[in-house]
């Protein structure tokens, strides 16, 4: 999907006006709110190409420069920490694909196994030891930053592996926003064929009077699913 410009200045704008709020610059209704609020801001994106857009723009602009004085630092996740939806597979009767499983379409003309190693999308599972270090110190970063600046905005994707893995209580994420619904990229090759295998097997699933039994998803309910449950990890940091 394609973000326009005008969205991404609008969203860094809105960004920008909750750090004011929170350092006592604006009112709400009229009225004067506390004078100074401290903590960290949470911004989860759908995708990383979303976050990483709206950050050269907002680079481009100088509202980055804004967001860094008015909220204390600004810290952002690396692509390196993106996790896979991999992890949904096995929810409300879902079993993994296998090599034995995989779907018999033709489109598009690669296996399941190809397809993983082809994704853009690394697994939250993943003990790779470059992958921990790297999110280790994004998250000492915004630490340190919280720490000296009694603010820091931490901008960071769906599914990746601070929106698995970390606690955020107290001051470390007095704000969670989310900029929009973390819809899995449809044309990636896992999501094309997982989506495929699970109507494959959906409809195998059909009884005569058209009802499904076992309560199989079809591709399209997982695909919906998928997203709802990232947004709910989220909201519960």
């Amino acid at each position: 999907m394609i973000y326009s410009i005008d969205y991404q200045d609008e969203l860094g704008n809105s960004l920008l006006k909750i750090c004011q709020t929170m350092v006592g610059n604006n009112c709400i209704g009229g009225l004067p709110i506390s004078p100074e609020l401290t903590g960290g801001i949470l911004v989860f994106f759908p995708t990383y190409a979303m976050m990483n857009d709206s950050v050269t723009r907002w680079k481009s602009t100088g509202l980055y420069n804004k967001l860094v004085v008015v909220g204390g630092g600004v810290v952002v996740e690396p692509k390196a920490s993106i996790s896979s939806i991999a992890t949904s597979n096995q929810q409300a009767g879902d079993t993994s694909i296998s090599t034995k499983n995989k779907p018999k379409s033709t489109t598009p003309k690669f296996t399941f196994l190809e397809a993983s190693s082809k994704s853009s999308i690394i697994d939250v599972n993943s003990n790779d030891d470059s992958t921990n270090d790297i999110l280790m110190n994004t998250i000492a970063e915004f630490e340190n930053t919280l720490k000296s600046s009694r603010r820091c905005l931490l901008l960071a994707v769906c599914r990746g592996k601070v929106s698995e893995g970390i606690d955020f209580s107290d001051d470390r994420g007095r704000v969670v926003i989310i900029t929009g619904l973390p819809f899995a990229p449809y044309l990636d090759p896992w999501v094309v064929l997982k989506k495929q295998y699970l109507d494959e097997r959906s409809s195998s699933a059909m009884t005569s009077n058209g009802t499904t039994s076992m309560n199989r998803l079809t591709g399209q309910q997982w695909y919906q699913q998928s997203a709802i449950r990232a947004v709910n990890q989220v909201s519960e940091i």
